[in-house]
């Protein structure tokens, strides 16, 4: 199956309880469908302030709908501690019909709570 419309938010940030309780209420609030913590600590190297810097991270991967990315990442944003935190969108170009379908599905407009249509209607 070819998709356009949906992909797979990656956002990285501290160690610790604060990622995974961003990408639960995330998925409470239907911003996404599901998240995958990679809480195996993930080694950062940047540069930040003139200076390169290292630094054990988390990792999260949710998954929703490309309509809704500006929502995720103002909703991740509000909540990370970190002034330029990585909230960054890429998109799902194929896959398991089902399971795009069912990212669809499990995500709501934001505004009215009812579920958005599968068929990219609003």
């Amino acid at each position: 199956m070819t998709d356009t419309e949906t992909c797979e938010v990656i956002v990285t940030g501290p160690t610790g309880d604060l990622l995974p309780a961003i990408g639960r209420a995330a998925v409470d609030a239907r911003l996404a469908a599901s998240v995958n913590v990679f809480d195996a600590h993930v080694e950062s190297t940047y540069w930040w302030q003139g200076r390169i810097q290292s630094t054990t991270e988390t990792r999260l991967h949710l998954l929703t709908r490309t309509d809704l990315v500006n929502d995720l990442v103002a909703f991740v944003r509000a909540r990370h501690p970190y002034k330029v935190p990585n909230v960054t969108a890429m998109p799902i170009v194929g896959g398991n019909a089902d399971f795009i379908r069912w990212v669809k599905d499990e995500t709501t407009n934001v505004q009215t709570g009812q579920p958005r249509p599968s068929d990219g209607t609003r």
